[in-house]
């Protein structure tokens, strides 16, 4: 399901509530927060991050721009991909409208930036990492060390 379609089913939500569902759907809320200044500085960050989110959502509300919707990356498929093992997400909406979704496997040691679900291939990009290490390590220590590897 895609932010359009939540958009359509959350339509009878209160913006507050929205709000505090996306907040909970994405694990966004630090709840273990220091009880120092550091935490208060994270709280102030947090803080502005909702603020933000219901601004755009205003905006949003009051002048839908679906062209905007269509660049988001269906976020059910990326939170099912993220939870089948050690990984992350990352969506970032810059001041320029530009949306950036950075994905990382961190059993793989791999990430890379996608536009669409579709667009993951970090077993790929692992392979290739490798074969390059692989070539690396050949020419230090060239192929006729004496040593081989079975």
């Amino acid at each position: 399901m895609g932010l359009k379609t939540f958009i359509e089913i959350t339509s009878h939500l209160s913006l507050a509530d929205k709000i505090k569902l996306i907040i909970h759907l994405t694990g966004e809320c630090e709840t273990d927060l220091s009880n120092d200044q550091e935490g208060d500085k994270q709280f102030e960050r947090f803080t502005k991050v909702i603020e933000d989110t219901a601004r755009a959502w205003e905006g949003y509300l009051e002048n839908p721009d679906p062209k905007v919707l269509d660049k988001l990356p269906d976020l059910y498929k990326l939170r099912e991909w993220q939870q089948q093992g050690y990984r992350s997400v990352d969506i970032k909406i810059k001041t320029s409208g530009e949306i950036e979704t950075w994905v990382h496997d961190f059993s793989l040691m791999e990430g890379q930036y996608i536009s669409d679900i579709d667009g993951i291939d970090l077993e790929s990009k692992k392979l290739a990492s490798e074969k390059r290490e692989y070539e690396r390590l050949k020419k230090l220590f060239g192929e006729e060390s004496g040593c081989s590897i079975n």
